[in-house]
């Protein structure tokens, strides 16, 4: 049932006095502001030591490798419980803070600066997916998701601007070493706070197979390969493509068209700014299917920058840039939301951590290229076909996200099924959905064997209608019907299937594969709780029967 925007502004209220919610979207705020504030910090020092190339390179150190790191050290995410690697990050980054702010203070120079920054940044790949993928194991209730994702593109906006202004004024007052220092109070703060974010859902402690680091890290993307995925990727790629390509054209435009470049420069970058305020408020009063949001944001990103390169006008030039930005956050907040439905916990760190290293890659692709296009083509003729270019990727992929936004809603008579089924009956509402509609429905006939004993368990299984006979060594142990399931002790304990299991009359089941099963429910500790205690007392009975 599509849920109203009055009811939206409620899930919101709801998440903003959450306890563990609000902690993380002051998290999200201050993680935004930190990273432009040390940024502008550090850049003033290098240009005292080296000019605009020590910026340039400052610039780069700050990005690059937590690019090529990101994929892989979102592993930690996925391996380690998130609010502790959010913290661990955070407590870094006092040591990284008040190691700068000793370098400027004892004058150490540029290449001390860059091999710090460098050291910062490789940590940095950890939290971004952290955050992002435990943000749904707060929320909990899928109807929040959207609001969830709405705050936190307003908090991260309203870091973005309050992180450089603070910074600025501490500059004038301080001097860069102040502004260090202060800098490494907020990340010791934060990370209080994190270590005080409470959540049930920790690493699967029973994973089905560990592969190789590298393996793993590589898997990442592989999660985008699939069906639906690839179609979420391809869109994401191209609007962090665009980014890169904005910010330079931006600059490149307004120094073109406008007497005073560098005023013009800020003003239409305000305009993106002010724009990603307005899209992720406008979230909240979308209606309909997310994935046509996500497309109509992407397309109201893109499209602008076509508009503009036909305009030598200033304010036509910013009113386009407003529309822009609100897309981008539009479209940000709606393919967050359908992740979060589709992208299961135990894999949520190195997925997320996969878009945003490869997506950093792909906004740097971009930054490099505008220059070259614009002197290859003109300002105005590489802005028009690029706009209209990347305006039409997300009509294109229209029909995979579609598929893709089809694989997350489940049938009810599944979530109804998942829902009452005693081990799962723990998890929150969130993880049900997704583990409904990742449920293979299967129909057996009468006399047909389910499962047999001693065989090799790959799937654990859920009643929906009719009924079953449970027998061990030839001897009839119990019946099951509609709410019941069977399956876990094998798939638990790594051990082979205790029972057979045969349908008395023709019956249908669901089924949730070896993987998502485990990993679902050894990664919620009250879940794993009763169900360690369900199989220990069906292998106590079975033990009974022996004698």
């Amino acid at each position: 049932m599509t849920q109203t925007s009055s009811g939206r502004w409620r899930a919101l209220l709801e998440c903003m006095v959450d306890r563990d919610i609000s902690r993380l979207l002051l998290i999200v705020g201050a993680r935004s502001g930190t990273d432009v504030a040390l940024f502008l910090a550090t850049s003033v020092v290098a240009f005292d030591l080296g000019g605009a190339t020590a910026v340039g390179v400052v610039g780069a150190v700050r990005v690059l490798p937590s690019m090529v790191t990101a994929g892989s050290a979102a592993l930690v995410a996925d391996r380690v419980r998130r609010p502790l690697v959010i913290a661990g990050v955070n407590a870094c980054f006092v040591v990284v803070a008040l190691a700068l702010a000793l370098g400027v203070a004892l004058d150490l120079g540029l290449v001390y600066l860059v091999l710090v920054q460098g050291v910062g940044s490789v940590v940095s790949g950890l939290i971004k997916p952290s955050m992002q993928a435990l943000l749904p194991q707060l929320v909990g209730e899928p109807r929040k998701l959207l609001p969830a994702n709405s705050a936190w593109g307003l908090v991260d906006a309203i870091g973005g601007v309050t992180g450089p202004a603070a910074a600025t004024g501490l500059l004038f007052a301080v001097g860069p070493e102040g502004v260090l220092v202060a800098l490494a109070v907020v990340y010791a703060a934060t990370a209080a706070l994190a270590l005080s974010i409470r959540t049930p859902f920790q690493p699967p402690t029973h994973p089905h197979h560990r592969q190789s680091f590298w393996k793993d890290s590589v898997g990442g993307v592989a999660l985008f390969m699939r069906r639906g995925g690839r179609a979420h990727f391809t869109v994401f790629l191209t609007q962090r493509l665009l980014s890169g390509l904005v910010t330079a054209f931006v600059i490149l435009y307004a120094h073109d068209v406008a007497t005073d470049g560098d005023s013009a420069s800020g003003t239409l970058l305000a305009a993106l700014g002010v724009g990603a305020f307005a899209g992720s408020a406008a979230a909240m009063v979308t209606h309909g299917h997310g994935r046509f949001w996500f497309v109509t944001g992407s397309v109201l990103t893109s499209l602008p920058l076509a508009l503009v390169g036909l305009t030598d006008q200033i304010p036509v030039a910013f009113a386009l840039l407003l529309v822009s930005g609100a897309g981008a956050a539009l479209a940000g907040t709606h393919g967050a939301t359908l992740l979060n439905r589709w992208l299961p916990d135990h894999v949520a760190g190195r997925a997320w951590g996969a878009l945003f290293g490869v997506g950093a890659a792909t906004a740097a692709l971009g930054s490099l290229a505008a220059p070259a296009l614009a002197n290859w083509l003109g300002i105005h003729e590489a802005m028009v076909p690029l706009g209209l270019a990347a305006a039409l990727v997300p009509i294109l992929c229209s029909p995979g996200l579609r598929f893709l936004e089809s694989s997350v809603t489940p049938r009810p008579e599944a979530l109804a099924v998942i829902s009452r089924t005693e081990v799962l009956s723990n998890l929150p509402e969130v993880c049900l959905v997704r583990l409904a509609a990742a449920a293979q429905p299967r129909e057996v006939g009468t006399g047909e064997v389910v499962v047999a004993q001693g065989d090799v368990g790959d799937e654990f299984f859920m009643v929906e209608r009719g009924e079953l006979q449970v027998t061990q060594d030839g001897l009839d142990v119990r019946r099951l019907g509609p709410g019941d399931s069977f399956g876990e002790v094998a798939l638990l304990h790594a051990i082979p299937r205790t029972a057979t299991v045969s349908a008395m009359e023709p019956s249908a089941l669901l089924s949730l594969d070896h993987e998502t099963f485990v990993a679902t429910v050894t990664g919620h500790a009250p879940t794993e709780d009763w169900a360690d205690g369900q199989v220990a007392g069906l292998l106590a009975e079975d033990e009974l029967r022996a004698r």
